[in-house]
């Protein structure tokens, strides 16, 4: 979020390989959605003074990764 220049693209530029053991997205714990959390507020600070395309998009990527984590740690009990 603070680079001076960046793209985005409607068609994928990488292909992403999860399951890396303990890694944030595989390991089901309160304290990745804290983060999350917390990186959900930062954005809505930047969002406050550049409300933009871009900003919204991620605001909305980071929620979903939130609700995701909580989906995932209740259906693992």
């Amino acid at each position: 979020m603070k680079s001076e220049k960046y793209l985005i693209a409607d068609f994928p530029v990488h292909h992403y390989i999860s399951g890396r053991k303990n890694s944030m997205t595989t390991t089901l714990n309160l304290k990745n959605i804290y983060d999350t959390v917390d990186n959900i507020r930062d954005m809505l600070e930047i969002k406050k003074k550049e409300d933009t395309v871009e900003i919204n998009m991620r605001i909305q990527r980071e929620i979903d990764m939130c609700k995701k984590r909580l989906e995932d740690i209740y259906h693992s009990m």
